[in-house]
């Protein structure tokens, strides 16, 4: 069977793959290897059985603390998977504050807040045995950042970062009448539409500033106490050969 970008579940509307992009030093990322989404609180009996035939064993829950505790995933306290809660900002208030700044601010900003909190999850990433799954509430925002910051780590040009970053525009709609649904919090309308509809200058600037900054996402972990033996092994583990067809 052959690689799947995107996979279609019931209740889990953007869940992708992040293999089959081209790095800069000609090779390819590997499938089955990251897996990105939204949240999985919805997600059947079904679905989560599709889940756990893929060998997912590991992930990594980007959601605020009070998203975990009122979307409760199904995987929570499974014993079959290594269940990482990874808040990159636990603070929905600071967050809200810091998103009438403007998006692109807001993604500086997130990955400035607490770059320890990046080091913890691309550890995880980068020894963990088997596929990994890491997921926000909509795939977008702090999933987004985290799919770009490994990207680029590992060489895909900005042009395919930005493009895998604007795929969730073809999934954000359900997830976004979801949301509606459960209820918006503080946020306004327009501020929520603005905030989780993905524009390219969002990830576009947090990688000039990465780049600017530390000399892309690479220095931005060393600096946040990621070793240059570990992303060696993110290299070794995140990229194949390219398909010669």
């Amino acid at each position: 069977m052959s690689p799947m970008r995107h996979y279609p579940f019931a209740e889990v509307h953007n869940f992708r793959d992040l293999g089959g992009y081209p790095t800069n030093d000609g090779r390819v990322t590997a499938y089955n290897t990251f897996f990105r989404s939204d949240s999985p609180h919805l997600m059947n009996v079904n679905d989560q059985a599709k889940i756990r035939a893929m060998k997912i064993h590991t992930i990594v829950d980007l959601r605020f603390p009070a998203e975990q505790h009122a979307l409760p995933s199904p995987f929570f306290g499974d014993a079959t998977i290594a269940y990482h809660t990874r808040s990159i900002i636990a603070d929905f208030g600071m967050y809200n504050t810091r998103l009438h700044e403007g998006v692109p601010k807001l993604y500086i900003n997130v990955i400035q807040h607490d770059p320890k909190i990046f080091a913890e999850i691309f550890r995880v990433l980068i020894h963990a045995d088997d596929a990994t799954w890491f997921y926000c509430r909509v795939g977008n925002v702090r999933s987004g950042i985290v799919a770009a910051i490994l990207l680029d780590c590992v060489g895909v040009p900005h042009n395919e970062i930005v493009t895998d970053y604007m795929r969730t525009a073809l999934y954000v709609a359900p997830i976004m009448q979801i949301m509606r649904q459960e209820g918006l919090g503080n946020a306004s309308q327009e501020l929520f539409d603005v905030a989780l509809w993905p524009r390219p200058e969002n990830i576009q600037v947090l990688l000039y500033f990465l780049r600017q900054r530390y000399g892309g996402s690479a220095g931005y972990l060393q600096d946040a106490g990621i070793t240059s033996d570990e992303l060696k092994l993110l290299q070794v583990k995140f990229t194949v050969a390219s398909d010669p067809k």
